[in-house]
């Protein structure tokens, strides 16, 4: 696609969520979610693209216009959780207690007084247990207001579990965790060079200590899966078991119960 067609493209889909035009230009794919002892898909991290005709546009190109209108990444995170939910509802009927479902949620929804109780409200529509999704704030900044932390709180409360993504240092692990104690934390794909295992097994280590668990992402190879199982790490996302996929094939490949799948190669 070129430029100038792919502008115009992410242009209209800004344009459609920002004023709450349905159908969404959107559709939501997945990251497979694997348990590295088993190389067993336990779940997903639940993606964003951009669709129009039949072109796709990765989020980069939207996704910060619309955190700018903030109205529109309010609109576009209550779509993502409707579509999720009733995805998950659809074709992974809740047997399994052991599956869960990664979604992305923004500070600038946070900020919204009614948001814990939407996404309650929505979980019981479609009979989704909270225990099974993992709520992932997004981006750098660990600073938190205080509705941001009474959404948090209730949203816990009622059983889902809370996780800080990106986390790319030590320090930023601690800084975070000062703002709100996570369920669980997302190791940046940063953290899987070579260079940085070091680093990696501190942040690990201050995670475990503090009774958070740990997902890794961006993992590409045999050796970084060893280096993961020897520190605990047990859930893990990267190439080495699957790129981002459709949502038809994610539940075409692990709507199994036992789902095992080899590497990559």
């Amino acid at each position: 696609m070129n430029e100038s067609r792919e502008k115009i493209i992410t242009d209209i889909i800004i344009k459609k969520i920002s004023n709450n035009q349905k159908p969404f230009p959107v559709d939501i794919w997945f990251q497979p979610l694997f348990d590295l002892s088993l190389f067993k898909c336990v779940g997903g991290e639940v993606l964003i693209r951009g669709k129009y005709m039949r072109e796709t546009i990765l989020p980069f190109h939207f996704i910060s216009s619309l955190e700018r209108h903030g109205v529109g990444i309010v609109n576009l995170g209550h779509y993502l959780v409707n579509e999720s939910f009733e995805y998950i509802n659809r074709y992974f009927p809740e047997t399994d207690s052991d599956r869960l479902y990664n979604i992305n949620i923004s500070r600038t929804e946070l900020l919204s007084t009614d948001y814990a109780t939407l996404l309650i409200t929505q979980a019981a529509r479609y009979s989704i247990t909270p225990a099974l999704i993992i709520l992932e704030i997004t981006g750098e900044d660990a600073i938190l207001t205080e509705q941001m932390k009474i959404n948090l709180a209730a949203l816990r409360a009622h059983g889902f579990n809370i996780a800080w993504g990106d986390v790319y240092s030590l320090q930023q692990l601690k800084l975070k965790n000062l703002a709100w104690q996570a369920d669980y934390i997302k190791l940046d794909r940063c953290l899987m060079a070579k260079s940085r295992l070091e680093e990696t097994q501190a942040v690990i280590r201050e995670a475990h200590a503090n009774n958070i668990m740990v997902i890794a992402e961006g993992i590409e190879t045999l050796q970084q899966i060893s280096f993961l199982l020897k520190e605990n790490v047990l859930l893990g996302q990267g190439y080495i078991f699957s790129r981002p996929i459709t949502k038809e094939m994610f539940s075409e490949k692990y709507s199994g119960d036992d789902t095992v799948e080899s590497y990559d190669s």
